[in-house]
């Protein structure tokens, strides 16, 4: 048995030689923004490089999210949600944070911060229907905004009030079956979060899709027809 451990061990060792000679992939990304950082989730250790960093994190810990890697230092520290502000992990000059999944410029992506979460996100110039909507994010490899905790319907509600200052969809619908609303990623909505405008949802006028207007303050949800013309705002799948 403990031949079998060694044996393991030096393959393991070899493994991670070639991860940092190599150009293994990985489904992190570098993150370059303001006061940044992470909550731990681990005690940090000594590592090679920072591709062995990342890839030795997710075998530890099925709850790595993001990691940051000192390469002076060759340390690295794992993390689980990016955060913002405060943070119990923040990046020094030379330590390099890492989310799991990409944040694409070129596609209009970027990292948008309230309170202590960070996520990424597209915020459209335009306003169209629901549908049009969920299929403009499905071409860029998202889908519509969804705020399944309080703080992602916090940050919803505050990119209303203070980025679109109007009407804007959510990816939550009753389409399939009338009553029932389910998030874009197929999950149905908690029941005891508190997501609606008082009154709502109504039904009036055949309203089968969710969003905010003025008819709620932009304050909180409310059932809107799938047809109106409202902003909209696409998470990228790997950011769920």
């Amino acid at each position: 048995m403990e031949f079998l451990c060694s044996l393991f061990r030096l393959k393991f060792y070899l493994y991670i030689l070639d991860l940092c000679h190599g150009s293994s992939p990985t489904d992190f990304n570098l993150v370059n923004f303001p006061r940044n950082g992470a909550l731990r989730v681990g005690a940090p250790w000594r590592e090679r490089c920072v591709t062995s960093c990342l890839v030795t994190c997710q075998l530890k810990d099925a709850g790595c999210r993001s990691a940051m890697y000192d390469p002076e230092k060759k340390m690295c520290i794992p993390g689980s949600q990016v955060s913002y502000g405060n943070n119990e992990v923040t990046p020094s000059f030379t330590t390099l944070l890492y989310v799991q999944g990409e944040c694409n410029p070129n596609e209009g992506f970027f990292l948008y911060p309230h309170n202590s979460f960070v996520t990424c996100l597209f915020l459209s110039a335009e306003k169209i229907n629901y549908v049009d909507a969920r299929e403009k994010c499905r071409l860029k490899g998202s889908h519509l905004y969804t705020a399944k905790s309080q703080v992602k319907l916090d940050l919803f509600i505050h990119l209303v009030l203070n980025v679109f200052r109007g009407p804007t969809w959510i990816g939550l619908t009753d389409l399939d079956h009338e009553g029932t609303f389910v998030w874009e990623d197929g999950e149905m909505l908690n029941r005891s979060m508190k997501v609606w405008a008082k009154n709502q949802p109504d039904n009036w006028d055949i309203e089968n899709c969710a969003g905010t207007n003025y008819y709620v303050n932009y304050s909180a949800l409310n059932d809107l027809p799938c047809s109106d013309q409202y902003s909209y705002i696409c998470e990228p799948y790997s950011w769920l």
